[in-house]
């Protein structure tokens, strides 16, 4: 490891709000390939970042809103690489590049202690380019759901979603 570091830092934001944060960095260092210190093509890279806060503003609603984001760089040792000249058989050395971010949001809110209502939406972006391919892919969630008790010991939960999701 070239550099290995992180920090989450958490607390009570507000009479009924709480929140928390976390930072992550690593770099590390590629491995070596035999006694002349050949490099083997497998050093990376990685940062991420988070964040979620929660709230309870009354005893019937809650709510969430988190998310996250993060960096990769890497680097890869491709063998078997094929190749169109001799001598046919080869390896090269690759990259992969990766990065996304997603965010969701969730309110709740209690009729009683036996009917709940629940609404959330989600969205995530990743991106990744490597030496074979390039991907970019965004989903967005949208659902909703109730539930109630029926009975001392049963209950019933029923709701409808919404999924979108895109490719490049």
């Amino acid at each position: 490891e070239r550099i290995l570091g992180g920090a989450r830092v958490g607390g009570k934001l507000g009479e009924s709000t709480y929140g928390r944060l976390s930072l992550s960095y690593n770099d590390r260092e590629a491995n070596s390939l035999y006694a002349d210190d050949t490099d083997a093509g497998d050093g990376w890279e990685s940062m991420r970042g988070s964040v979620r806060l929660d709230g309870e503003p009354s005893g019937k609603a809650k709510w969430t809103l988190q998310g996250d984001l993060y960096k990769n760089d890497e680097d890869q040792l491709i063998s078997p690489y094929w190749t169109t000249t001799p001598p046919y058989l080869s390896f090269k050395n690759g990259s992969i590049e990766g990065e996304g971010a997603s965010i969701l949001g969730r309110y709740e809110y209690a009729f009683s202690q036996e009917k709940v209502l629940t609404v959330q939406s989600y969205y995530d972006y990743t991106d990744r380019v490597d030496d074979f391919y390039q991907q970019t892919v965004d989903i967005f969630d949208l659902d909703l759901q109730y539930q109630m008790g029926i009975g001392k010991s049963n209950s019933l939960t029923m709701g409808s979603g919404f999924r979108l999701t895109g490719a490049d």
